[in-house]
């Protein structure tokens, strides 16, 4: 379905607030330029519409429809899956999800509480779909679908637990153990292997290893691999699950499909959280459930210090385009969040706000709504709210009012605008994410991501996230860089596709131990790997855990990180840096027209644990070495660690660069663009433009700006 609007929207719930103030609510939300509500997700949204079985009150939904209609603005539209009714609950008590330790998670607590295989749930939601969306598809102020709610297995303990909440040691449980759960693993298994001989040499274990005779003897593992366990017993099992949920939205996609073929879907989910930082636990993989879906949607809530808007934005980005999707934010932080009696945990305001949305537009989000538009009174958990609970206009409410004029007044742009492709991929491999959570060592790899994304981005590059299935496909080739953040794990056709990536003219940068396991999670009997050991020129001698680790650069001292590893080099690879006692520590390697660079250390995960700057400080030699320069930049004085974050958009005979600025000082820069065509006209300005100075260079055009620590995002815009 074409659009000409842009979704600009806010979560709000009908249900929950009496019939008599949706008018007064729906007209500030007017005002503010809201043109899509999102509702239905959460608050026992099946429940509220159907408390009894076949007592739906599907008249108070339409009413609310009607309202929103007057005001212009359409109905997103979740399909209560996410929290069934108690009396599904109570007709089949089996529904709820058991876990690891033969427990059934608790009712009355979060979403997702039900097992997504159990025949009745499924049945019963079928049956409430087919009654929803036949309803749905008639109404004119619908506009889509949203499939659940934040998808996946609860990443909330279901009770009081011991230990770190990311093992299942104490924590969040694994699920679903349930006799249903575990037929579909062993018919997934028997796809996957073929027949119970390849499956017990796959799980060979050296403590308690099983000869399997038959599929029925066949079980899920109970525990992590680190309580000596099969390594491959435990991807396969979280590989099943990750199937299992991207399955799951296909489903409901297809029951939506049967009644309407118009409206877009979307499934909301988010990526790097902290009780599950790359989905093991949940059952999470994006790139799939993507597949199944109209669009991706991450939620995003930077006041709960997660992570940095950029690096999970860019992940969402990523993902959808490698998919073909658009990319929604279906939730956006919008008030004082989280801490409960404690918080706020961040305090967000009206700055805030102009950042968010900023940030959003800027990675190529082409639908927006804050979470929530007004917060309720029960569970207060400060849950942010763009007005106060009376549903008075705020500070907040005004900025989102003014950005919503931006967006409206530039909506044809900013729908058909895209970001270039990021000059660097990081690669992201779920069998390596399941392997490292089952070896504690999740933490760790997270912090190689964060090292790895904040070292190229400091730098100024535009940095992607990609899959191993997606190296060497034409979408990729044209990456200056590949990072490799913590690969532990890789099979050997990841390693040759890397290889030829390289003597085709990339650059690939890899770290201590990189594939030091094969995907089943076994020893690799020498390292590199073969293609690996051809693309670094070089291969690793001995391996040892130290602290501290010192490396030399350019005379200048940094902490190394975990592993150091003694090489011995080809003739042909240069050593950039050595450990203190003279063993390479960094080397570079030509191949072909491209380079390998390789780290002898942990110096992805020593940026984010130790603030040692050695990846940074070396990429910032190679790269301009290597002649990588980035597409766009935005240079001042001691800018070094990125307090402005600048992103272009592009369509047809314009470029808009959208600055999100976090200095706390005000600051003379220079923009600098490349771009081919001849440039004409330069102009800033959200709503009042104000022409620029400009010059251009080749293929490079500057701008110089005046950045103030009081204006929290800016809008420049180039024409030719």
């Amino acid at each position: 379905m074409k659009r000409s609007k842009f979704p600009y929207g806010a979560s709000y719930y009908p249900m929950v607030f009496p019939e008599e103030i949706w008018s007064t609510d729906l007209k500030r939300m007017e005002k503010a330029g809201i043109n899509i509500i999102r509702t239905n997700d959460i608050h026992g949204s099946w429940d509220r519409l159907e408390p009894q079985r076949g007592n739906l009150r599907l008249d108070v939904l339409e009413r609310f429809y009607r309202k929103a209609g007057r005001h212009g603005i359409s109905i997103l539209l979740s399909t209560g899956a996410a929290t069934p009714p108690l009396w599904l609950a109570n007709q089949y008590p089996d529904a709820r999800l058991l876990s690891h330790r033969g427990e059934r998670y608790p009712l009355g607590s979060t979403y997702h509480w039900y097992c997504i295989n159990h025949l009745g749930f499924r049945a019963e939601s079928a049956r409430f779909l087919d009654i929803l969306a036949g309803w749905a598809v008639k109404q004119p102020e619908h506009f889509g679908w949203q499939i659940s709610n934040e998808l996946g297995f609860p990443f909330k303990a279901g009770r009081d637990r011991n230990g770190s909440e990311n093992t299942p040691s104490g924590g969040v449980d694994l699920h679903c153990y349930c006799d249903t759960c575990q037929d579909h693993f062993r018919e997934w298994l028997e796809h996957r292997y073929g027949s119970t001989e390849s499956l017990s040499e796959a799980w060979t274990w050296s403590a308690t290893t099983h000869y399997y005779n038959d599929w029925k003897s066949v079980t899920a593992p109970e525990t992590l691999p680190t309580a000596w366990s099969s390594v491959t017993r435990w991807i396969d099992w979280r590989l099943f699950w990750q199937e299992s949920f991207a399955e799951y939205v296909r489903w409901q996609q297809d029951l939506i499909r049967q009644h309407d073929t118009e409206h877009p879907t979307v499934v909301n989910t988010f990526h790097f959280h902290p009780a599950d930082r790359f989905g093991t636990l949940m059952g999470l993989d994006q790139w799939k459930i993507a597949q199944n879906v109209d669009h991706i949607g991450y939620d995003l809530y930077p006041g709960l210090k997660v992570e940095s808007s950029s690096i999970f934005l860019d992940h969402g980005r990523s993902v959808s385009r490698a998919t073909g999707r658009d990319f929604w934010v279906p939730e956006l932080e919008s008030g004082p969040i989280g801490g409960w009696f404690l918080g706020p945990t961040h305090n967000t305001n009206d700055q805030d706000i102009m950042r968010y949305v900023f940030e959003c537009l800027g990675h190529d989000a082409k639908a927006i709504l804050y979470m929530p538009w007004k917060e309720w009174d029960y569970q207060p958990i400060r849950w942010g709210a763009l007005v106060d609970l009376d549903g008075n206009e705020t500070s907040r409410s005004e900025a989102a009012t003014r950005l919503g004029r931006y967006i409206h007044d530039n909506a044809k742009f900013l729908l058909k605008a895209r970001t270039p492709q990021g000059e660097v991929a990081l690669l992201d491999s779920r069998p390596n994410a399941i392997l490292l959570n089952g070896l504690e060592a999740e933490e760790s790899l997270f912090s190689a991501n964060r090292g790895s994304y904040d070292s190229f981005w400091e730098l100024g590059n535009a940095v992607d996230f990609i899959t191993p299935e997606l190296i060497g496909l034409h979408q990729t080739s044209n990456y200056n860089a590949i990072c490799l953040p913590m690969i532990a794990s890789m099979d050997e056709q990841t390693a040759r596709t890397l290889h030829n990536y390289a003597a085709s003219g990339g650059l690939v940068v890899a770290f201590a131990q990189c594939g030091m396991m094969t995907e089943r999670g076994w020893y690799q009997h020498s390292l590199p790997a073969p293609s690996l050991r051809e693309l670094f020129g070089l291969k690793v001698l001995e391996v040892e855990q130290a602290d501290p680790i010192v490396v030399q650069f350019e005379n200048q001292s940094y902490a190394g990180h975990l592993h150091l590893e003694t090489l011995g080099l080809d003739q042909d690879a240069v050593p950039l840096a050595h450990f203190k006692d003279g063993r390479p520590a960094v080397v570079l390697h030509s191949i072909g027209r491209g380079h390998g660079l390789y780290f002898a250390t942990q110096a992805d995960a020593a940026y984010a644990d130790l603030g040692s700057l050695l990846l940074k400080d070396v990429l910032r030699v190679v790269l301009q070495r290597l002649n990588i320069r980035p597409k766009l930049l935005l240079d001042y004085a001691d800018g070094d660690m990125r307090e402005v974050d600048p992103h272009l958009l592009i369509a047809e005979s314009r470029a808009t660069v959208l600055i999100a600025n976090y200095l706390h000082r005000n600051v003379e820069c220079t923009l600098s663009v490349g771009l081919d065509q001849p440039v004409k006209h330069v102009e800033s300005g959200l709503e009042k433009k104000s022409d620029l100075p400009f010059t251009q260079e080749r293929n490079r055009v500057y701008v110089p700006l005046n950045l103030s620590k009081n204006v929290a995002v800016e809008a420049i815009n180039i024409f030719w």
